[in-house]
């Protein structure tokens, strides 16, 4: 198919805008599909929540925390992927310390603390407290949020920079890394 220059520092997009990008980007793709769906799971557990009027049950909060937990473990694999793979090749080209690397390391982080804090409200074994609830609620609305906004920004402008910057040998060494991560 015949391609076209265009966007953010030339990038290489069909037309159509649809992007070649190699088997370990198209994988960071297909993951963010899927922590897109449980992140619409999850909010969506979280809306019913909060428009219920009546008590919490446990029954609700435990499907809500192990919700959250194989979430977090998913998104965990696939930060470890960009934080150990992807990222320190694209620091020999870009660099760390600004721009996009450090951009989404540090959105990593707050997605992070912001997923923890919510999930330890109901890790502590005991009830918790309606103030509580929404507190945690807050967080992962905050997590959410952070992370569609994260994903687009790879996706639009990391993932096809990825794409044009690195070489043939950097994308089979980012394949398996892939594979043992």
């Amino acid at each position: 198919m015949e391609q076209l220059r265009t966007g953010c520092m030339g990038m290489m997009q069909e037309f159509g805008g649809k992007r070649n990008l190699c088997l370990p980007l198209q994988r960071l793709l297909v993951e963010h599909r899927s922590l897109g769906e449980k992140m619409n799971q999850l909010t969506n557990l979280a809306k019913e929540l909060k428009r219920s009027s009546e008590p919490v049950s446990g029954q609700f909060l435990k499907e809500l925390y192990e919700l959250g937990s194989a979430f977090r473990t998913e998104l965990e694999h696939h930060s470890k992927r960009e934080e150990e793979g992807l990222f320190p090749m694209m620091v020999t080209y870009i660099g760390r310390e600004m721009g996009p690397v450090a951009e989404m390391e540090h959105e990593h982080s707050q997605a992070k603390v912001n997923l923890t804090l919510f999930l330890h409200v109901f890790e502590k074994g005991k009830p918790a407290e309606h103030d509580e609830i929404i507190a945690a609620l807050t967080h992962l609305q905050m997590s959410v949020e952070l992370l569609i906004q994260h994903f687009f920004k790879e996706e639009k402008v990391l993932f096809p920079m990825a794409e044009q910057l690195l070489n043939h040998e950097e994308k089979e060494q980012l394949q398996e890394i892939f594979q043992i991560l």
